[in-house]
């Protein structure tokens, strides 16, 4: 968890995500106050016999079956939004592996153990938590060679 707190790249995309997400929300709002309009104008029309019933009913079915089209199109959005979420996670966990098997190579660990927030993991001696060492290398504010200097320590 703190690793993520302080990955840049995550935190990057995770704020595109988010930003995505709320685009899509006010623009799902517009389309539905726009629909929720019109079927007002529609039966204050009808109730004050501007249209006939059939022109009505005709209408109506038209606004109910833009309803059903943004209903698809909130369900597709959804959709993406999920494979968004599930490419960064990859991304971002992809790269962390990356970064754990370079530290591996030169400390030889027999064992790396995640510890997350309500994880197996309840304590663990801080002289092996390497967290700090992992963000610096993903943020890319140090390179691979500081990994034998400053593990060691």
């Amino acid at each position: 968890d703190s690793v993520l707190e302080r990955y840049d790249l995550y935190n990057a995309l995770s704020l595109k995500l988010v930003q995505k997400q709320q685009s899509l929300e006010k623009e799902l709002q517009s389309k539905m106050l726009s629909l929720q309009n019109r079927a007002v104008q529609l039966q204050n029309q009808y109730s004050q016999r501007l249209i006939t019933t059939q022109t009505y009913q005709e209408k109506a079915q038209r606004l109910q079956d833009e309803q059903m089209q943004i209903q698809q199109w909130q369900e597709t959005k959804f959709y993406e939004l999920n494979e968004d979420q599930m490419i960064i996670t990859e991304r971002v966990y992809d790269s962390i592996l990356v970064v754990i098997n370079e530290i591996n190579k030169s400390q030889k660990y027999d064992l790396i153990i995640s510890n997350s927030y309500g994880g197996a993991l309840l304590y663990g001696n801080p002289k092996w938590n390497i967290s700090d060492t992992i963000v610096l290398l993903l943020n890319g504010k140090v390179s691979p060679n500081f990994l034998t200097d400053s593990i060691a320590k």
